[in-house]
């Protein structure tokens, strides 16, 4: 089984391709696509739950600011939250 710390894997992603003092301009975007499908049922079989959590980092300074933004969706219709 494959353990990993998602927080440290963020931290190091946005440190080595996003460091501080960056142009004004530049930002960089991280998507997550969390599902959790559900096969046990053949006759559900396209029956899914999945959320989609984009975050953006933005480092023009010695600071990190941080925008994020999700869209769930329960296999039946989008809910925004």
């Amino acid at each position: 089984m494959l353990s990993m710390k998602i927080n440290r894997a963020i931290t190091t992603m946005v440190e080595t391709m996003l460091p501080r003092f960056s142009d004004v301009n530049i930002g960089l975007m991280i998507t997550l696509d969390l599902r959790d499908d559900d096969y046990d049922d053949i006759a559900n079989i396209n029956k899914s739950a999945c959320t989609h959590f984009h975050i953006i980092f933005h480092r023009p300074s010695n600071y990190t600011k941080v925008l994020a933004n999700y869209k769930f969706n329960n296999g039946l219709r989008d809910k925004d939250p």
